[in-house]
């Protein structure tokens, strides 16, 4: 644990940010001014050495010196020797000038438009304070209707999301959004209302097994939309009703691990073939989990997070399709379950979660490496049973729960591509 350079006041500042306290509850809670506030936070970031409020809080966990209850973080790796100082400061340089080059003629062009439905209290403080984008993130738009345990797909540059709960029902509403033109479009609604649900897209098809459904009960029922046609058609059944499962296609097949069978966390694993229409039991993984999330990345599949009883996980999970194995991988930094998971070339992020724990940050993968790493979060303390998609270098976060339900769309830039000019000596 290294010195901490703050003050007293200063601690119990950030102690009180990582619990997701704006500068107006802060400010009413310790009697001060919400400039004072301010002064305080800048003062922060000065002697961390950080840029965000994100930053500060996650420095200030690793190195020990606020205790959040929930929230536990692997040591900083070994830093390697600096840069000389005139080395530092030449290429912080061009960097700036590029990014400058690269934004400028985005400046003439943004706008916000204001959307065409109110969301229902939009006036709320937590509404308001978990609409707050930060850093990459971006307000993109809204849903209709705010909706959690969705099942979210991509098809063609549009995101679907079906069913899942909206208004205080279960729904079998489907939707598509369209992030380059920011449209929205309503298409036929699944036949089974159903909630707890993902889905997998194989050959412009969209499958959706399972659910829990608006009666109470589970489903074991796949249901299969072709969004070309706006129609549906039904598949052969589960081999048992399950929600909250994780899924992914990869190969030509659908691979669902996990969930919750009705009674407790599974670890059974299936694949469907759509050649033959038949579900196969896979090697169970070692633990057992409900609401997770997969994705797969080359010739591999990651299980991530997930719930088994009261316990939001950490574990992570590789699977080998062709060798149909499984091995351990580094855990997350925070045990997260009703999350999600996209891929940016080659990272996985993980974005979501505090369904028990605190959500701090949301962090991302680097599989070579075997190592999972902070990023910020628009959302704090709890953001779960949302909907993730990952198009080119962009991540789309949709709805989930926060307190309440939530209609937001957000946008994280992932990765920025800047050209530099070659200079021939």
């Amino acid at each position: 644990m290294g010195e901490c350079p703050l003050s007293e006041r200063e601690l119990e500042i950030l102690r009180m940010v990582a619990l997701g306290a704006t500068n107006q509850q802060i400010a009413s809670k310790l009697y001060i001014s919400h400039n004072t506030v301010k002064v305080h936070l800048r003062n922060i970031f000065d002697k961390l050495g950080v840029q965000s409020r994100t930053e500060a809080v996650t420095l200030a966990i690793k190195e020990g010196w606020i205790d959040v209850t929930g929230i536990t973080l692997k040591p900083p790796e070994p830093q390697a020797p600096p840069f000389p100082r005139w080395k530092r400061i030449f290429l912080a340089s061009i960097t700036l000038l590029a990014m400058v080059i690269v934004a400028l003629p985005w400046l003439g062009t943004f706008r916000f438009e204001k959307p065409s439905f109110i969301l229902a209290d939009s006036s709320s403080p937590l509404r308001a304070a978990t609409m707050t984008s930060s850093g990459r993130w971006f307000l993109k738009s809204f849903l209709p209707t705010p909706r959690s345990r969705m099942a979210v797909a991509l098809w063609e540059n549009a995101i679907f999301i079906i069913g899942g709960e909206a208004g205080g029902a279960i729904t079998g509403e489907v939707l598509a959004y369209y992030p380059k033109d920011n449209r929205w479009e309503e298409k036929a609604q699944k036949p089974t209302p159903a909630s707890n649900i993902g889905a997998a897209v194989l050959e412009g098809k969209i499958y959706i097994p399972g659910g829990y459904t608006a009666d109470g009960k589970l489903t074991d029922a796949l249901e299969i939309y072709d969004p070309a046609q706006d129609t549906w058609m039904k598949g052969p059944s589960l081999p048992m009703p399950l929600c909250g499962y994780a899924i992914v296609s990869y190969g030509g097949k659908i691979y669902l691990f996990g969930g919750w069978d009705g009674r407790k966390a599974s670890a059974r694993a299936f694949l469907y073939d759509p050649e033959s229409e038949t579900w196969k039991e896979l090697p169970p993984m070692s633990t057992p989990r409900a609401f997770a999330a997969a994705v797969a990345l080359k010739d591999r599949i990651y299980v991530a997070g997930g719930l088994r009883g009261s316990q939001e996980l950490k574990e992570v999970e590789e699977f080998n399709p062709n060798e149909m194995r499984w091995r351990k991988r580094s855990s997350m930094l925070l045990g997260r379950a009703g999350f999600g998971m996209g891929i940016v070339g080659s990272w996985i992020y993980a974005i979501g979660g505090g369904w028990k724990n605190y959500l701090a940050f949301n962090e991302r993968y680097d599989p070579s490496a075997d190592l999972w790493t902070p990023f910020d979060s628009p959302v704090l303390g709890e953001w779960r049973n949302l909907g993730v998609i990952a198009i080119g270098n962009r991540i789309y976060a949709i709805g989930g729960r926060s307190g309440e339900p939530l209609a937001f769309v957000e946008e994280y830039q992932a990765i920025f591509t800047v050209m530099l000019p070659y200079v021939q000596r």
